[in-house]
Parts: C-alpha cells; structure tokens; sequence
C-alpha cells in the first residue's frame, strides 16, 4: 500500500482540505503544545518541503549515493511507512531557519 493512500490512524483522509483544516488547529492550539519557536521551525520546514517539491531541491545528492545509501534509506522509511528527520532543521541546501519568528507569517508562507 502507498503512502499516499494510507487513512491515518485517526481515520481522517489524507487530503489539502483535511492537511489545512489540521494546520488550523494547531495554530489556535500553539501556545499550549509547543514552544513558538519550534513551531516556527516546523512550520518553516515544512514551507521549504513544500516549495521545493515544487521547484527542484536546492542540493541534490550524487548518483553514487542515490543509487545506495538513498535506497537503504528510502527502504528504511517506506518499511515504518513514514519519514522521520528533525522538522527544526533547513532542507538541506535552503536557507537556515532561524531559531524563532512570526508564526503567522510563517503558517502564510506554508498555506501559500
């Protein structure tokens, strides 16, 4: 089964409209679950995913590498049937994340 196709455990399908509703939440929950600099981050993050995706990544990994480690990696991920990596962290090649900043402009920057 693909990723893609996957019901969450909350049964919630995996759609924009239930992504965005979901970042909605979290907004009006920040406060009291992470510290606003953390969200920040993530929500910076997941900005650059986002972006990125839909450009090209700004550091590609050489053929060599692709070809080994990326699959064992890649194989690795799709056998938990999730990735896991710091979400406080720049996609490697973008920008650094600065350790804090408007959580609001950062959620536009994501939802734009």
């Amino acid at each position: 089964m693909e990723a893609a196709h996957r019901t969450p455990p909350n049964d919630r399908a995996l759609t924009i409209d239930a992504s965005l509703q979901t970042l909605d939440k979290l907004m009006n929950e920040k406060s009291r679950r992470w510290e606003n600099g953390i969200f920040y981050q993530i929500l910076v993050h997941s900005a650059q995913s986002v972006e990125f995706s839909m450009s090209t990544f700004p550091e590609h990994k050489p053929p060599l590498f692709k070809n080994t480690v990326g699959k064992l990696a890649f194989a690795a991920f799709s056998a938990k049937g999730k990735m896991t990596h710091d979400l406080s962290e720049a996609i490697p090649g973008a920008p650094v994340i600065e350790e804090s900043g408007d959580i609001a402009n950062a959620n536009e920057r994501l939802k734009g």
